[in-house]
């Protein structure tokens, strides 16, 4: 049995060391937390079998949010900010 860290899991199966563990706690991956610590330990054989078995694959990354537009702002002399679309 070798024990892995989460960064050795992490980089073992493609993932963030925060996916890792949000897994781990989750229960999808398997882990061990022994009492009374904050690490977790991962086995090399379980994970390779997890990964074998196929129950990886509903494990997809998060989405990427697209970046708000931000507001066209133009210069006016004097250094005041003009907002086209607003007229008082």
């Amino acid at each position: 049995m070798t024990w892995l860290t989460a960064d050795q899991a992490a980089a073992l199966l493609g993932y963030r060391v925060a996916t890792v563990r949000r897994l781990a706690c989750d229960g999808v991956l398997p882990a061990y937390k022994p009492a009374g610590t904050k690490a977790w330990h991962f086995d090399a054989e379980e994970l390779a079998d997890w990964l074998r078995s196929g129950r990886n694959a509903r494990v997809r990354p998060a989405p990427v949010a697209a970046p708000t537009p931000r507001p066209r702002v133009a210069r006016v002399a004097g250094g005041y900010p003009l907002q086209f679309g607003k007229f008082d």
